[in-house]
């Protein structure tokens, strides 16, 4: 079962069935938000409800912070994620509907939705002006019905949280987020016509917009992998302004070539995960010499497969 409920009007549903709720923005959806379904699963077995998920349509900081961070996931991404990891529900609301609610206001919405017990990490906050939060759910649901789920760490102490993926990320760090997302970071996007020039060099490439508001990662060049058509394929992928070729390019797009590929990517939407910084992005003194870069950087993407395990 894979319900989303889209609420526009924040009234009661009239099809609602006992749930139990994890709440949150889940951007990314790394393994500590994955830890929380799984906490909810468990919760609602007991409860004899389903478990479900609590989110915006986009996450709380779009509204409450000037500078937003950008999203490690799309809207539909985040869902399909959550339901992967155990979800069976989703409820989707609008946060400027919400953010003038109050904690009890807050708390009544979610019981008129069938909301029996709920799941979140120990720093949520919720209700107008953030006046709630995990003890506030403790106290209003019971210990029985409210699970409250501690950090969760790397290894090395550091908390697995979307700000520290978005971090990794920005210097390149991928096998980092890798770690706390449970997976490679991947790119979700339409394949745009470009200038054709890899096709001319013998390296066509796949090109592709980083949707707006999506996270960039380090300008550079990766080891990839791009799903086509629920066939994967290896391939090398430079992100950046392609200084070369376009000199000050108004936009990042991020250009892989997929190895032992041949057909048409044009206006098709490709999943592009990204596994290894390879080197960071230059402006090559030449086109022949920007072709052997090329050539140079495919080599180390087939090398870094051969040995990835």
């Amino acid at each position: 079962m894979r319900d989303v409920r889209i609420d526009r009007q924040f009234r009661p549903m009239t099809d609602t069935v006992p749930c139990v709720l994890c709440l949150g923005n889940f951007d990314g959806v790394h393994k500590a938000h994955a830890m929380l379904v799984h906490a909810a699963a468990d919760l609602a077995c007991k409860l004899g409800a389903l478990p479900g998920v609590f989110c915006f349509t986009r996450p709380s900081g779009d509204y409450l912070q000037e500078n937003a961070p950008p999203h490690l996931a799309s809207t539909h991404e985040r869902l399909s994620l959550l339901f992967d990891a155990g979800a069976q529900m989703a409820l989707v609301t609008y946060f400027p509907a919400m953010r003038e609610l109050d904690t009890t206001q807050f708390l009544a919405y979610l019981e008129d939705m069938g909301c029996v017990g709920v799941v979140c990490g120990d720093d949520f906050r919720f209700g107008k002006k953030a006046a709630g939060n995990a003890r506030t759910l403790l106290q209003h649901f019971g210990q029985e019905r409210t699970v409250i789920v501690p950090p969760q760490t790397l290894p090395d102490g550091q908390r697995i949280s979307s700000s520290a993926i978005r971090a990794a990320l920005g210097q390149g760090d991928t096998k980092r987020a890798a770690l706390m997302l449970g997976r490679p970071w991947t790119l979700c996007a339409k394949v745009y016509h470009g200038k054709h020039l890899g096709s001319h060099w013998g390296f066509p490439t796949a090109n592709q917009y980083f949707p707006a508001r999506c996270v960039v990662p380090a300008y550079g060049v990766y080891a990839v992998r791009c799903s086509v058509d629920s066939v994967t394929y290896e391939g090398v992928a430079n992100v950046g302004l392609r200084p070369t070729i376009d000199g000050k390019q108004a936009r990042v797009n991020c250009e892989t070539h997929l190895f032992d590929f041949s057909g048409d990517l044009y206006g098709k939407q490709i999943r592009t995960a990204f596994y290894a910084y390879l080197r960071p992005e230059r402006k090559f003194e030449s086109a022949d010499a920007l072709r052997a870069a090329i050539a140079s950087d495919a080599q180390r993407a087939r090398a870094y497969f051969e040995n990835f395990t």
